[in-house]
């Protein structure tokens, strides 16, 4: 890790080379932007989120402590927090997994993760 001073001249070298870093928000390319603040990224939890309202026909904050974190403030029902915390699991893994391309995870990809971890989970069980 780079401390005080390197870590500084690394940041206003970054800055310098690039005029249009310098003139966005200071947390543009942080994690929290890639994960949360990004306009593209926020269509994708939007779209995540109407699932989640549809699928479980509840109320659904769009929170990052529920969204990035898996954290759920309100109480639900233990089938209706599963299916929340599995299908923002598996969007998670599929964003990680194409973080570095200019655009979100399809569908098919998050719905693929969905089956995925679900199978798994029945693989769980029968091995029980």
């Amino acid at each position: 890790l780079l401390e005080g001073n390197r870590l500084e001249k690394c940041n206003s070298t970054l800055l310098q080379g690039s005029p249009t870093l310098a003139t966005q928000d200071w947390w543009t390319g942080t994690f929290y932007h890639i994960w949360w603040l990004c306009p593209e990224i926020q269509k994708y939890w939007q779209k995540i989120h109407h699932w989640l309202q549809e699928i479980t026909k509840t109320k659904i904050e769009i929170q990052p402590e529920l969204f990035l974190l898996g954290i759920l403030n309100k109480e639900h029902e233990k089938d209706i927090k599963y299916i929340i915390l599995h299908i923002l699991t598996a969007a998670r893994i599929a964003l990680a997994q194409r973080w570095k391309q200019p655009y979100t995870p399809p569908e098919e990809l998050i719905i693929q993760k969905i089956i995925c971890a679900e199978m798994e989970s029945l693989t769980m069980i029968l091995n029980q």
